[in-house]
């Protein structure tokens, strides 16, 4: 069986779901424990952002993939995301939806702005010895969220 291939890209977007995935379990389990607390507000809104991102990125990663096959030509490894009036077609509407530049770099900023908050955030509180396993977890995931974003900016940004 021949192996199949990712390219940088679409490893980077399929660790990134991943991240956010296990973000997403950890505060769901401890949100009503720390919900009063300064941090938990930096986490969950950085967790709403990304969720927005992961969206917007896979339906460009997915229709990047679907047109593919349309070039016969062999494309290098690092090629850039063309996200310029990319059209997809939405779930159960049969409308399509434009998605724009515009759009993810907005997304990208929010998402990378919102996680430096809370590494900043959480190393403050992690200073202070308060939830020492909690925030090691956390700081450790934002910090791996933090490295694929960096890492993103090679495609999103031209």
């Amino acid at each position: 069986m021949k192996r199949r291939r990712l390219d940088n890209f679409q490893i980077i977007c399929n660790w990134l779901k991943y991240e956010t995935f296990l973000l997403n379990q950890l505060l769901s389990r401890n949100k009503s424990i720390h919900r009063g607390n300064a941090f938990m507000a930096w986490a969950l809104s950085s967790q709403r952002f990304l969720k927005k991102f992961n969206t917007h990125l896979h339906k460009i990663n997915n229709t990047h993939r679907n047109n593919s096959h349309l070039n016969n030509t062999n494309t290098p490894k690092n090629t850039s995301v063309n996200t310029e009036n990319t059209t997809v077609n939405t779930e159960n509407t049969g409308k399509k939806s434009v998605l724009s530049e515009g759009d993810l770099g907005y997304y990208y900023y929010k998402s990378l702005d919102s996680v430096v908050r809370t590494c900043v955030e959480l190393s403050r509180l992690h200073k202070h010895r308060y939830f020492a396993p909690f925030t090691v977890t956390l700081m450790a995931i934002f910090s791996r969220l933090l490295l694929l974003l960096m890492n993103l900016n090679n495609y999103i940004i031209n």
